[in-house]
């Protein structure tokens, strides 16, 4: 019995079924045409998406992020904390200035910093760390503190400028930094150094530290251009530090504050009942961000060592759970239920490296859908939008960074 082509209703006169045959199979080759036509504009639908969610946020969302949080005049306001403006804001601002090329919107900002941040009690290249308005309803800085996390990203930005735009400025002003930084914020404690969390820090009981400040590849490139002092002993301690601190928690995860023993040299993490500064939170995401940027800028080992891991946990957890909990006890018990913007963009870069599917996961869950025209989820976020847009662009090298 021979295949039949199936017939048409209706009664055929003779001729008739070639025809219609004809027509059939005419159909079908239409049908096929447009199903490939339908699926080409869907594929090209989800190549423009992925554009977009990748270098097209990066650009929309500096442009954004210009008009809404860096005045005119260089100020970058944290529209959370009553407008207040701080060193790490500025830092932020001129490091996305610097990855972007923008050197007009750098200098600015930059110029603000050195107005106001350094003018007056300070009589060194670091910055005060807080500006904003006073009791009395004056604008100005509110504690001449500095912060070494801000000042070295500062340095940072000036010696990227330098080698970007050729200017001799850039240059001076960060080796004076670095001679401060290296002066007044790190500390040699039983033959190991150590960053500091401000400039006051030597005076205490307890040095206190900040994992989440450590930036072995900034030190890196500090080292090429200041040879007087070993900036890669700061590395290899530093390493050292951060492994000690995250290995202190059954499940590997950083805190957001550690304490050096300046007697003994003994490093602890800070107590969780204060301020959960024991805890992994707001602060320690940033150290995934920092190592993941050294893990793409150096050939150290010890960069993506550590990301693998110490984000072991927190992918395991994602599997199981499809959220991360924003604050974690070292013990690894959730402290809230509510989830952390900024986390999820601090490890995409780290995990992209060793799970990339996990990092896939996260990106286009919680990541891409809170994306509302240049701005991700709370629109006043200062510390959200700078975080999750650097882990953005670190994630998959959607802005590719120069090595030192």
């Amino acid at each position: 019995m021979t295949d039949r082509v199936p017939e048409f209703i209706g009664n055929n006169r003779p001729g008739q079924s070639n025809l219609l045959f004809r027509i059939y199979r005419s159909g079908i080759v239409l049908a096929n045409l447009l199903l490939l036509s339908v699926l080409g504009a869907v594929l090209g639908c989800i190549s423009a998406r992925s554009e977009l969610t990748e270098r097209g946020m990066l650009s929309e969302s500096w442009q954004v992020y210009k008009d809404r949080f860096i005045q005119g005049d260089g100020r970058v306001i944290d529209r959370k904390a009553a407008g207040i403006s701080t060193s790490e804001g500025q830092s932020y601002g001129m490091l996305r200035a610097i990855w972007v090329e923008d050197r007009e919107v750098f200098d600015r900002i930059w110029q603000w910093t050195n107005n106001n941040l350094n003018a007056g009690v300070r009589k060194d290249s670091l910055y005060a760390w807080r500006w904003g308005k006073r009791d009395d309803g004056s604008w100005g800085v509110h504690e001449w503190v500095s912060a070494s996390d801000a000042d070295q990203d500062i340095a940072y930005t000036l010696l990227l400028a330098h080698r970007r735009w050729k200017d001799r400025r850039y240059l001076d002003y960060a080796r004076a930094m670095l001679k401060d930084i290296w002066n007044k914020e790190t500390v040699l404690v039983k033959g190991k150094h150590y960053l500091l969390a401000d400039d006051q820090s030597q005076d205490k009981d307890q040095y206190r530290i900040n994992p989440s400040y450590f930036a072995p590849y900034e030190y890196r490139l500090f080292a090429e251009v200041d040879g007087e002092r070993n900036w890669r002993q700061l590395i290899d301690d530093g390493y050292e530090m951060l492994e000690i601190v995250s290995s202190a928690s059954r499940v590997g995860l950083p805190p957001n504050w550690a304490t050096i023993d300046p007697m003994t040299g003994e490093i602890k993490v800070a107590d969780a009942l204060i301020n959960q500064d024991g805890d992994y939170a707001y602060d320690a995401i940033r150290v995934f961000l920092r190592i993941s940027i050294d893990a793409r800028t150096s050939s150290d080992g010890r960069a993506r060592e550590y990301l693998k891991k110490h984000l072991e946990w927190l992918r395991r957890y994602w599997k199981v759970r499809r959220m991360l909990p924003a604050i974690i006890s070292g013990d690894g018990i959730p402290r809230v239920d509510y989830e952390s913007l900024e986390q999820y963009g601090a490890i995409l870069p780290g995990l992209e490296l060793f799970a990339p599917e996990t990092a896939s996961e996260i990106f286009y869950s919680k990541v891409v859908p809170v994306y509302r025209q240049g701005l991700w989820g709370d629109p006043d976020a200062y510390y959200s939008q700078n975080i999750v847009w650097f882990g953005l662009a670190l994630y998959k090298n959607s802005l590719p960074l120069r090595s030192p």
